[in-house]
This record gives structure tokens, C-alpha cells and sequence, in this order.
């Protein structure tokens, strides 16, 4: 059960950074 909650942090960290990364790129403009 450890490994999949790792999973999941691993994989919503990175939607947390692209969409951290999509935000800054967008308010640039």
C-alpha cells in the first residue's frame, strides 16, 4: 500500500510542477 501511495504523490507532484510551469508561462505573456 506504501508503494502505491508513493506513486501517487510522485505522479500529483508532477502534475503540481506542469501545471505551476503552464501558469508562470501563461501570466508572461
Amino acid at each position: 500500500m506504501k508503494r502505491i501511495a508513493n506513486a501517487l504523490f510522485g505522479v500529483a507532484r508532477d502534475i503540481v510542477w506542469l501545471g505551476q510551469t503552464l501558469w508562470y508561462s501563461w501570466q508572461r505573456r
